[in-house]
């Protein structure tokens, strides 16, 4: 009982630092409390690392610039982003100011504003968090992107810009004749999306980044072994602290299931190779492949008797039929399996993806 009463204190004690802990997100301030459930005896000590290393210094004012005002290299990098399909900014640093140029991205009328809401700096990183604003009413029909420049005193250490604002997206996801999982939608807020495919709920197998063009995105994620049940989750694309803003269920297309007779991976569905007679494998299937070519060899008891590259009928992402008749001189022996292999772009050599055993027909 002791212990317990002790442990309760620790945390409460922990729970009591989150507190002051001022400017820590919701997510670093529930780092902190996972730490102390975790490791009750150190909680204090480890809230109080974690709050030195994320609480915000005290916020930096921006000052406002116009175009005329602005460093030449600056100005000049913004023209070459007029015609960018996303967000982007780039600081520049003298010796008394760091200077900031923000493009916010196609916008559908003229009239769009960027504002600074705040300046932080967490560990080494200034935060420069920006928001977007409407024109409202009265606003030209043409579409625009954007350019906001900004002077602060000198930031000793690395600048990036984080959007601020609701973040939502609006998705449609279904799987295609190929087997890919294709994501088409709508985001709010959000210069870029990255995109997990979950198998179990936990266990990603295909990932991507999704560009964000005049609110609208579209990606083709390869599932390897084929369409099966996935959760995807679509979160913002931000190295330090990525965040998940929503989820979606996907089923496997009724149907598209492997059958018995086949054998799926990455980038091949075959059917099991077959003796067509003693001296001959038949080999049939279909394979996601670069241009549509990838080698096949026949082992047994630890030697290649056979080996060539086969030609699919179509290259990635589509699935591209093949047959292929293999004949083994003197018979082949039991235990014989086919290999898939597919290249390497590395270094051109080729890479064993599948290993199917030969049966009797």
């Amino acid at each position: 009982m002791r212990q317990l009463l002790r442990k309760l204190a620790l945390i409460g004690a922990g729970l009591a630092l989150v507190g002051t802990v001022a400017g820590c997100s919701p997510e670093q301030k529930q780092a902190i409390l996972q730490m102390c459930e975790k490791n009750p005896a150190e909680c204090a000590v480890l809230a109080e690392a974690l709050a030195k290393q994320y609480s915000p210094k005290p916020n930096v004012e921006a000052h406002y610039m116009t175009r005329d005002e602005a460093p030449h290299t600056l100005v000049v990098w913004a023209a070459g982003e007029a015609d960018s399909e996303k967000p982007a900014y780039r600081p520049f640093t003298t010796e008394a100011n760091t200077y900031l140029a923000v493009t916010g991205g196609p916008q559908p009328t003229g009239g769009y504003k960027i504002r600074v809401e705040r300046v932080v700096q967490e560990g080494n990183v200034w935060w420069v968090e920006t928001r977007l604003i409407s024109p409202g009413g009265n606003a030209t029909t043409v579409i625009d992107n954007p350019v906001g420049y900004f002077r602060f005193p000198k930031l000793d250490g690395e600048v990036r810009v984080r959007w601020v604002g609701e973040q939502t997206l609006t998705v449609n996801a279904g799987w295609t004749e190929d087997g890919m999982v294709k994501v088409t939608g709508y985001a709010k807020n959000m210069a870029d999306i990255h995109i997990e495919a979950l198998l179990g709920g936990d266990a990603v197998i295909s990932q991507a980044d999704a560009q964000v063009k005049d609110g609208y995105f579209e990606s083709n994620l390869i599932i390897p072994g084929g369409p099966t049940n996935l959760t995807l989750v679509f979160m913002t694309v931000d190295p330090v602290a990525p965040k998940v803003v929503h989820t979606v269920e996907i089923k496997a297309p009724a149907g598209d299931t492997q059958p018995k007779d086949e054998v799926w991976s990455a980038n091949f569905r075959v059917k099991k190779p077959w003796l067509s007679d003693k001296s001959t494998v038949m080999i049939e299937g279909k394979a996601r492949v670069f241009e549509g070519v990838f080698r096949i060899e026949v082992w047994a008891g630890g030697k290649m008797l056979a080996g060539q590259p086969v030609y699919a009928k179509a290259g990635a992402p589509a699935y591209g039929p093949f047959s292929v008749m293999v004949t083994i001189e003197g018979g082949v022996p039991a235990g014989a399996e086919v290999r898939y292999l597919v290249e390497n772009m590395k270094d051109g050599g080729f890479t064993t993806e599948l290993t199917v055993p030969v049966v009797s027909q």
